[in-house]
């Protein structure tokens, strides 16, 4: 709203294009669009959603299989990708074993 203050400050329209161009404005604030995000936002929220991705699987870990569930965090880690950690949470929902859980850490590998 700022830079179109700015505008209108420096350019002064006909009134038919003022009245359209206020209509055009009118209807862009209904939508209340979602503000453009900037590349440092963007990897502020990605560094907040693996926080939180790596603290449930270790509560998960920990709640599953105890002090060896553990055992598996400096392995884990070592993970930067967020895909990867995404499908070591949901093997840990569906592992029935820590062995098949270090499966997927190896498999992840290749």
């Amino acid at each position: 709203m700022e830079l179109l203050r700015f505008i209108d400050w420096l350019l002064a329209l006909p009134e038919e294009l003022e009245r359209r161009l206020g209509a055009s404005i009118a209807k862009l604030d209904r939508r209340k669009a979602m503000p453009y995000v900037t590349s440092w936002e963007r990897f502020g929220i990605e560094k907040g959603i693996e926080k939180d991705l790596r603290e449930a699987i270790e509560e998960g870990l920990e709640v599953r299989f105890g002090r060896k569930g553990l055992a598996l965090l400096p392995r884990l880690k070592k993970i930067k990708d967020l895909g990867r950690l995404r499908k070591f949470r949901k093997a840990l929902f569906a592992a029935e074993t820590l062995d098949q859980l270090v499966a997927v850490l190896r498999d992840g590998k290749k």
